[in-house]
């Protein structure tokens, strides 16, 4: 029997969490033998007691545990097994909104797409939720993934969650999630957008993203160390190796060397803090290989200030010098 969409969701000690995202997944506008929820373990060292509930109760979601390796090799897993026409991919402290999935698709398979992108609310865990919007007739026109990365109708644009793919697109690229410390759902939607031929956009809040102080992307904590500073960089030589290719449109192109701008000053920011001033060194000696330094201009005052002192990469690395002999009370307050 065939199936319209499989939801994959990367899972690891979030059981206090898990109920409220498979509680919106369940309440969806599809039938029950219509879609699958693949829950992957990765490898938790806490037991699932919530998540093991819903797979006994409900046919829909399954279960499956791996050794634990990171979210790419999760991700990857649930691809495997995955059976939908479309793919959705979820995390599991995150919530999505009830009652729009089987419009979503049915709006992109009227279109021919291969990628349909909604909206994303971002909220924290104490913010009242406002009403999302729902604005299904409001549908972008189609365009290629390249034109739409260069002028995408909604901001979120490589956030993987708000988007669904068609899975036999992806499997005719021989897609996968790249086993990186993060930046892996932007190099993944980067390839779809390169290859991609028909995607849209439409009006729907689809996700409830919430900021989680904890997680990869908020946590300093967890920047601290150079997996983190290799990822930046694989992120920025993605977007480089599009900046470069022939084929790409010339307003993709500048909206993606914006993205780098952000990207290096970011990278500068968070290494400056956080490693060596050697490997601030091998940072500069990275990006000036991808074409990604001396960094370009920037619209932002902040980052006009931050562009000008990492263009000075002697001034930069004598700074760099200066904080890392500074007591680490000091360093911690600045």
């Amino acid at each position: 029997m065939r199936m319209k969409l499989s939801v994959i969701i990367p899972y690891y000690n979030t059981d206090a969490l898990v109920g409220r995202a498979l509680d919106s997944l369940l309440d969806q506008d599809l039938a029950a033998s219509d879609y699958e929820i693949i829950v992957v373990d990765d490898g938790s060292s806490e037991e699932p007691v919530v998540l093991k509930d819903y797979a006994r109760r409900y046919p829909q979601v399954n279960y499956y545990r791996i050794d634990h390796a990171g979210l790419s090799p999760a991700r990857n897993f649930g691809m495997s097994l995955a059976k939908g026409d479309w793919l959705y991919f979820c995390d599991s402290d995150d919530y999505v909104q009830r009652q729009v999935l089987g419009r979503i698709i049915a709006v992109a398979e009227e279109r021919g797409l291969e990628m349909i992108n909604a909206a994303c609310l971002m909220l924290r865990p104490s913010d009242p939720v406002p009403a999302p919007k729902r604005n299904f007739s409001n549908v972008s026109e189609t365009q290629s993934g390249m034109e739409y990365l260069g002028n995408p109708p909604a901001p979120m644009t490589c956030g993987l969650w708000v988007s669904l793919f068609r899975r036999s697109f992806i499997e005719a690229l021989g897609l996968r999630f790249e086993n990186v410390f993060y930046v892996e759902d932007c190099l993944f939607k980067l390839q779809v957008f390169k290859h991609a031929s028909k995607v849209a956009f439409i009006d729907v809040e689809l996700y409830f993203y919430i900021y989680n102080e904890k997680s990869i992307m908020h946590s300093g904590k967890r920047r601290n160390c150079a997996a983190f500073a290799a990822a930046k960089i694989r992120g920025i030589e993605a977007k480089m190796a599009l900046v470069d290719d022939p084929a790409t449109p010339e307003q993709t192109a500048l909206f993606l060397k914006d993205r780098c701008v952000d990207d290096v000053i970011g990278l500068f920011i968070n290494v400056f803090r956080y490693s060596t001033v050697q490997e601030t060194m091998a940072c500069y000696s990275r990006l000036e290989a991808l074409g990604a330094y001396p960094v370009g201009k920037t619209k932002s005052k902040s980052g006009r200030i931050m562009r000008a002192l990492i263009n000075r990469k002697h001034l930069w690395i004598f700074m760099c010098r200066i904080y890392h002999i500074l007591p680490l009370k000091l360093r911690q307050r600045l």
